[in-house]
């Protein structure tokens, strides 16, 4: 009997995956031409451990599953709107999500994809909204591809949220039609799924320290509360993040709990494993099937049905087998981080396992501490080529990070099973989580880490599976952990120092693409310099967004960040790459308002010893040989306060010079052509994002720019840049690049002109 998991086993049951998924594909759904139904999932898996021979019968009821679930349009008459929309509800994020529909002909309306919105539209659940373009302006937003380098990805991020579109926020018209339409299915579980997270987060922490119940719920639930992203920057510093991961810990802890309370009723064998079934396959979609928290569920119900059915399960081959699955259902979880770091750190336990050990203490320290080794030497590779650092206090606090964390969520799921008077155990968490805290903060403080200039990519991100593969089979019995961890060490250190090499004498200008904000970074001669930060929002960061790229191209650190002016978008990133990344200094313009976002920033860099110095016309700021960088404005009196004081910049490279202006407007530009010829540049980034009252003609006769370039979101609802702006450029005859539809720009210079990159082809 051939055991589940196996060649043959595979050989027999992947042409059906493959039959299925080109079914879903030639009858999409509503449940989307990626994914089949998690009902069909389910009971594919039960017929794949019991070998349920008719595969027939497996594609007919799925056939059956998919027509009968399709849709049907919805007679409600048009009359002429453009869209309409379905309120479905919040996320625990207070994210709001829409059903789009659209007119299928005649009076009929078809369902569309998901969208995903800023604020709540006045209206209930289900019921539908009229909706039509303001202004010109679009109803919705095509998410971006990449529009950094080695940054943030609005397309993968609302993929990952099942959106096709977000809606721009205070730009649409819409009015309640008074009709209510029967939610989809998809969407009506989806609307379960939100109610049950929000009533399951409440009861789990309950009593609990804010920090704690935000703990648990990331970890048992897969929530990410407001706020969570500062933990979560500080365990990756610690190397302890893959802990707030739904992963194979969890569901081991999961699978452990309730076998244990299982136990205590008289149940046959194979209903006991059925059960444990079904509830993993409950706790896998209440949180979401993330590809980690998937691939461990699918490899406990083989394990689970190989042993009621007192059959040999093959764990190589079973994690192939998930793995095989897992692509059918979800070809774009391949390019996931969780995806592949996942799938390699399994990989290499079952590749690296050994037979036996010592006993005893020493036995299991000598043996947990091989095991962090080969699990940190496999995903090194994909570490740096998505995160470009390599923590590496991780390796050693994982030790006792782990017994402790899963201490911690067993004491949470005890304290939801059996409620003791007096709750003792509320303490004990709380205790437990500041601790693992503590570890995290001492990793990214003492731990150190290694970060190269150059991403190694995928391939040698699979070089050590392979070695530990050759390892196993006696091809290369030398490779052992103290070999792998001087390759770990050794190979990211010869790329830094290469890309170093490379780089070195460059001057760069990256114009980030922050959407509605401003992150200009400067690489003078291996220095690096960072004017303004972009904004925060809306569960998104300008600050964490960038910390990719700047940790790619900045391995040292920031030697300076420039905030032109106290507005929120050009300071809101500031707090997240303060407490992410080195920053030697931070200069402003010596204003600071009365917010929450510039009283946190100023508390930050008291408690990091920064001081904040003001930089006014006439200084200094940066002088190498050919190189200077000169502050042009703003003057001490003069200026009101605001965005005409902004801090403005003139970079100088040999003969190449280029103006950054910050927000100023058309005052600040006037008292700028006092400067004379000092005031001419190649390069001009536009004031105020391109605004109409920036950029006067006078000022630009003054520049004399062969080129300009602005930062702005895609359609604002400031207008952003201002066609009068642009006309005044085209009159100068200066051509003009924008970040809201070129994504970063990113300019080199030659000593004599400023060249435009195409970063997306490698140049």
């Amino acid at each position: 009997m051939h055991p589940i998991g196996d060649t043959p086993f595979m050989r027999r049951f992947l042409p059906l995956l493959l039959a299925a998924w080109g079914l879903q594909a030639l009858f999409p759904t509503q449940f989307g031409n990626r994914a089949l139904p998690a009902a069909c999932v389910l009971l594919l898996w039960l017929c794949l451990g019991l070998r349920f021979p008719a595969g027939a019968g497996i594609l007919g009821l799925l056939a059956l599953l998919m027509l009968t679930s399709s849709p049907a349009r919805q007679q409600l008459p048009p009359a002429g709107v453009v869209e309409f929309l379905q309120v479905l509800g919040a996320d625990s994020r207070g994210r709001v999500f829409y059903r789009r529909w659209l007119p299928a002909g005649g009076n009929s309306l078809r369902p569309g994809g998901r969208l995903l919105g800023r604020e709540l539209l006045p209206a209930t659940a289900g019921e539908l909204l009229r909706c039509r373009r303001a202004d010109g302006q679009a109803l919705f937003f095509a998410p971006k591809a990449r529009n950094n380098p080695a940054g943030f990805s609005e397309q993968r991020w609302l993929e990952s949220l099942s959106c096709v579109a977000r809606i721009p926020s205070g730009r649409t018209v819409c009015e309640t039609s008074g009709r209510r339409v029967p939610l989809l299915l998809q969407d009506r579980i989806w609307s379960w799924r939100q109610g049950l997270l929000r009533k399951a987060g409440e009861h789990l922490g309950r009593g609990l320290h804010p920090a704690t119940a935000a703990f648990l719920g990331a970890t048992l639930l897969g929530q990410r509360a407001e706020g969570d992203g500062e933990r979560r920057l500080v365990w990756q510093e610690g190397g302890l993040a893959h802990l707030l991961a739904l992963s194979g810990l969890h569901v081991a802890l999961l699978v452990l709990v309730a076998r244990s309370v299982l136990d205590l009723f008289p149940l046959p064998h194979l209903t006991r494993s059925l059960l444990l079934m079904m509830l993993l396959g409950a706790w896998l979609l209440l949180v979401g099937a993330p590809a980690s928290a998937l691939r461990a569920v699918a490899m406990a119900w083989l394990l689970l049905l190989g042993r009621s059915l007192e059959r040999p399960t093959d764990a190589m081959h079973s994690l192939l087998l998930v793995f095989s699955l897992n692509l059918l259902l979800a070809p774009h979880s391949l390019l996931q981080p969780g995806f592949q770091l996942s799938y390699a750190a399994v990989a290499s336990l079952l590749l690296g396992a050994s037979g036996n050990r010592t006993a005893g203490a020493l036995g299991w320290l000598a043996l947990s501490l091989r095991t962090s080794l080969l699990v940190s030497f496999a995903t090194a590779g994909l570490l740096l080529h998505h995160f470009h650092f390599l923590a590496l206090g991780g390796i050693l606090l994982n030790l006792a990070a782990i017994p402790l964390c899963a201490l911690v969520l067993c004491t949470a799921l005890l304290r939801l099973l059996v409620p003791l008077p007096m709750d003792p155990l509320a303490a004990l968490l709380d205790a437990g989580s500041f601790l693992l805290d503590a570890m995290a903060l001492a990793g990214s403080t003492f731990g150190g880490r290694i970060t190269p200039s150059l991403s190694p990519g995928i391939a040698l991100s699979l070089t050590p599976l392979a070695l530990l593969w050759l390892a196993r089979k006696r091809i290369l019995p030398a490779v052992r952990p103290p070999l792998l961890l001087a390759l770990l060490v050794l190979v990211p250190v010869a790329l830094e120092a290469g890309q170093r090499l490379r780089s070195r004498g460059q001057v760069e200008i990256l114009a980030l693409d922050v959407g509605q904000g401003d992150a200009t970074l400067l690489r003078l001669k291996g220095a690096a310099l960072l004017i303004d930060a972009g904004a925060r929002g809306f569960g998104r960061d300008a600050g964490r967004d960038m910390l990719p790229l700047l940790r790619r191209l900045c391995p040292r650190g920031l030697d300076a960040l420039v905030l032109t002016h106290p507005d929120a978008d050009h300071l809101g990133g500031a707090p997240a790459l303060l407490r992410g990344l080195p920053v030697r200094a931070v200069y402003n313009n010596g204003e600071w308002r009365d917010n929450q976002l510039n009283r946190e920033l100023k508390q930050l860099c008291d408690s990091l010893a920064l001081p904040v110095r003001p930089l006014y016309a006439g200084e200094l700021l940066w002088k190498d040989a050919g190189l200077r960088l000169q502050v042009l404005g703003p003057p001490e009196e003069g200026l009101p306060s605001g965005n005409e004081r902004s801090v403005i910049l003139r970079l100088q490279h040999e003969s190449a010079v280029a103006l950054l202006c910050g927000d100023a407007g058309f005052p600040a530009e006037a008292w700028l052509e006092n400067w004379g010829d000092w005031l001419r540049a190649d390069l001009l980034k536009l004031g105020h994002h391109g605004s109409a009252h920036s950029s006067s003609t006078s000022f630009l006769d003054a520049v004399d720019a062969r080129q300009a370039f602005y930062s702005c979101d895609r359609r604002n609802r400031y207008g952003h840049p201002a066609a009068e702006a642009l006309q005044r450029c085209d009159r100068q005859s200066i051509p003009v690049h924008g970040t809201d539809h070129e994504g970063a720009l990113w300019y080199r210079s030659t000593g004599h002109q400023w060249k435009l990159l195409n970063w997306r082809k490698g140049e």
